[in-house]
């Protein structure tokens, strides 16, 4: 899915900085553009320049729990107040992950080593996009 976004860059090379996610959408071969993350989709990609990339994306519509906060005092742990429905919607239209990444200027790559993500099956994959 092509992401377009604007940058707050922090020097360097261009790449590096925070990135503001201002549309994701799949163009399909018919013409069509579809919103799979909804019109709204929110998001940030930082580069830093010591190699670490950072990924977050929240879907629209933004997931709500009727009860309010349903996290523990640590934050670690839900209450019985969330419902496994408001669950499955709240994690389903959030994704995050963060790792390293490398820039290969002559075939203009950036290659993300995905070290940790909110989908398991991610961890340890090499995620690649044009530049």
């Amino acid at each position: 899915m092509p992401a377009q976004g604007q940058a707050v860059t922090a020097g360097g090379h261009p790449l590096h900085g925070v990135w503001e996610l201002v549309s994701l959408e799949d163009h399909q071969p018919d013409g069509k553009i579809v919103y799979g993350w909804g019109r709204a989709v929110t998001g940030m990609i930082t580069y830093t320049p010591g190699g670490r990339v950072f990924v977050q994306i929240l879907g629209d519509p933004h997931p709500r729990f009727a009860a309010g906060n349903v996290f523990s005092p640590s934050g670690r742990a839900l209450l019985p107040a969330a419902t496994n429905d408001e669950i499955r919607t709240a994690y389903g239209g959030y994704y995050t992950y963060f790792g390293t990444y490398d820039i290969d200027e002559n075939k203009r790559v950036v290659t993300h080593h995905v070290a940790s993500s909110l989908r398991p099956q991610e961890i340890g994959l090499n995620l690649r996009a044009s530049i």
